[in-house]
Formats: C-alpha cells, structure tokens, sequence
C-alpha cells in the first residue's frame, strides 16, 4: 500500500507522479474500475509518451537550477 501511494504521488521534481509519467493516468482507487479500459493506439501512445518525458526532463532540469542556486546562496 506504501508503495502504491508514493508512485501515486506528485514529484517535486517533474511535477507529475512516477505513475502518470510511465502510464499517462493516475490508476482507480475504486475496485472494480468505473471506467472503461482505454488503450490508445501505438502511434498516439510514442507521441504521448515522448512528451512526457520532454516534461519530465524539463522539470528535472528546473529543478535542478533551484538546487544550483539555493547552493551558491549558502
């Protein structure tokens, strides 16, 4: 349950849950789902995919440069 709950959370470091940046949405906390099971197709899927990730590098890199700054006031 520990770890369901971290992957579910939001990062500080790219904004978006571990979770969300693999699979594209936060998984049902409810069982049985209520919603239908979506599966997009390959090509939708590699273009979401691949802006995910260009998010999550962009946060990483963002974050990154706060902890360089916050370094050089100490």
């Amino acid at each position: 349950m520990a770890e369901f709950a971290y992957k579910n959370s939001t990062t500080m470091g790219n904004g978006m849950s571990p979770f969300y940046g693999n699979y594209g949405f936060y998984p049902a906390v409810t069982n049985p789902s209520l919603t239908e099971t979506f599966n997009p197709a390959s090509q939708v899927y590699t273009h979401w995919m691949h802006t995910m990730h260009d998010e999550s590098r962009k946060g990483l890199k963002d974050a990154q440069e706060q902890m360089r700054r916050y370094t050089y006031m100490t």
